[in-house]
């Protein structure tokens, strides 16, 4: 598939896809002998990844570093588990911090 047809598919931004290989937060993607991106579906389930981390806010280091962990194949199982733990444990706590938020808030505007 070329960049459109993912872009598309994945409701991103072709120039986003550009920039998460650019950065590293995707493996480098495989080019026709016009230079053109040539994505194949590990590709595309690395894209869904990135797609649903950064919606969650989690950093760019974070993605790199699982990226890199994923890399280094089974050896690195443990490692990779034990970095998605630390991630979950933060944007749960960001997730209840911010329902305790909300709920304040909606307190403050039935006060009025």
């Amino acid at each position: 598939m070329q960049i459109q047809q993912v872009a598309s598919q994945l409701a991103i931004q072709p120039d986003t896809i550009r920039r998460w290989e650019r950065v590293g937060l995707i493996p480098p993607v495989r080019r026709d002998s016009d230079g053109l991106r040539i994505f194949s579906d590990r590709d595309v389930d690395w894209l869904k990844c990135v797609k649903i981390l950064n919606q969650l806010g989690v950093s760019d280091d974070f993605q790199r570093e699982y990226m890199k962990l994923v890399s280094l194949g089974n050896q690195a199982e443990p490692a990779r588990h034990s970095l998605i733990k630390e991630e979950l444990a933060k944007i749960q706590n960001n997730h209840h911090c911010l329902l305790t938020a909300i709920d304040q808030l909606e307190k403050l505007a039935e006060d009025r």
